[in-house]
């Protein structure tokens, strides 16, 4: 009498690993994909008119140099650093001002990189609408007055609770590369493993009469 099979579903720890990787890897594709899709069809800060034109996560390209200010007592004007924030083990991220589209609003950029060069040098750069920062930045604003001299201190309403993170626009577009190690690492794993299912004889009366 011919035995009945069925198919059974088995995977051993290859497989879960091989399916980690896999996750991993359409998590980082995904979010590569929106980063990138994120920063086209950037508008420019001459079509940004005002607050109405803002939007969370609405990418841009702007030259405006950090606002600039001298502590009571001293002539000297700096660009405001009100915030350094680290990001990651080896990113730093500086928090300063600009005025872009009718407001002073916060901007932050990793320290030490092309695109904080170029912010500092008025040059043209990339970046998106955030409100990342802006309780920090609107707090830092209501107590500029405590610090700053009268002619640097920035008036509260004409401020925006959006501010711009500045970001690297051809790794912005290139992002979704970071998935394709973890695709062919899962995939070798997959491979590997072998199939996660194997046949086993079906419990039947037939197959039972035929094991007494």
């Amino acid at each position: 009498m011919t035995s009945s099979y069925i198919k059974k579903f088995r995977p051993d720890k290859l497989h879960l690993i091989s399916a980690a990787l896999l996750l991993i890897a359409m998590i980082l594709f995904f979010s590569g994909a929106y980063r990138a899709f994120r920063i086209m069809g950037c508008a420019d800060q001459s079509e940004l008119f005002n607050e109405s034109d803002v939007r969370k996560n609405r990418s841009l390209t702007f030259s405006a140099k950090p606002v600039a200010g001298a502590l009571e007592g001293t002539e000297n004007h700096n660009a405001i650093v009100f915030e350094q924030v680290s990001k990651g083990i080896m990113s730093d991220y500086e928090i300063m001002i600009v005025n872009v589209a009718g407001k002073y609003r916060y901007v932050a950029v990793e320290k030490g990189s092309e695109e904080h060069r170029r912010l500092m040098n008025g040059e043209k750069v990339t970046g998106y609408f955030s409100d990342k920062y802006s309780s920090d930045f609107l707090e830092y604003i209501s107590k500029m007055d405590d610090f700053y001299d009268e002619n640097s201190v920035i008036a509260e309403k004409e401020c925006s609770d959006s501010g711009i993170i500045i970001v690297d626009r051809n790794k912005e577009t290139m992002s979704f590369a970071w998935g394709f190690p973890f695709l062919a690492a899962g995939l070798l794993l997959l491979y590997k493993a072998g199939s996660p299912f194997f046949f086993m004889p079906e419990d039947t009366p037939d197959n039972k009469t035929e094991n007494k």
